[in-house]
């Protein structure tokens, strides 16, 4: 992570356009199955004084543990070959899922939910589905992988059948510069004013 080749800047500017650009009624919060911390560095580098309205939490929870600052609130570090019920509950765990099945809109960029840890977290939000606000959700999937697209696509309709899910065929950084046009759609950005 820290070697200088590693470009995060796709991470800074979709950082910089959810700042600038996230309507007034909006808030995001960061949930990842990756070890590393680098959208962290890059929320940290935006050197807030205090908590944004658009970030009610600076935090990015890391579901399947993280790599760095390991501790008694973090999610033990999982690899992709463990089993789903290696997963212990710990704060940072339950916090994140809590958060996430109250939630009704998400962009999920470049997972496939194919590894046994990740199926897991798809068997949880199936069990509340039918209670709680994700059972109807709409999802955004970003995946340039036109197999593991369908197939994300595939396992969150399975999980979450009143689900709407949208698949968007292109890179993380290619989205982004295309201006999130679904975060557009659903009225969480507003136009870029000058």
């Amino acid at each position: 992570m820290d070697k200088p080749e590693i470009d995060t800047s796709a991470i800074h500017r979709l950082l910089v356009t959810l700042r600038d650009q996230t309507a007034r009624d909006w808030r995001h919060r960061f949930v990842t199955t990756n070890w590393d911390t680098l959208l962290q560095r890059e929320i940290d580098r935006l050197n807030f004084d205090s908590t944004p309205d658009w970030l009610p939490n600076t935090g990015v929870a890391h579901l399947n543990g993280v790599v760095e600052d390991v501790n008694e609130f973090r999610s033990p570090f999982l690899l992709e070959t463990d089993s789903a019920e290696f997963r212990t509950p710990t704060a940072e765990a339950n916090i994140a899922f809590n958060q996430i099945v109250w939630m009704r809109h998400f962009v999920l960029v470049g997972m496939s939910f194919e590894c046994r840890v990740d199926k897991g977290f798809l068997r949880a939000i199936t069990k509340v589905e039918d209670d709680l606000p994700i059972g109807e959700s709409e999802w955004v999937v970003v995946n340039p992988n036109d197999r593991d697209l369908a197939v994300s696509c595939q396992r969150i309709r399975e999980a979450l059948p009143n689900a709407h899910v949208q698949p968007v065929a292109r890179d993380f950084h290619t989205w982004l510069l295309d201006g999130l046009p679904e975060l557009q759609e659903w009225g969480v950005l507003c136009p870029r004013i000058g």
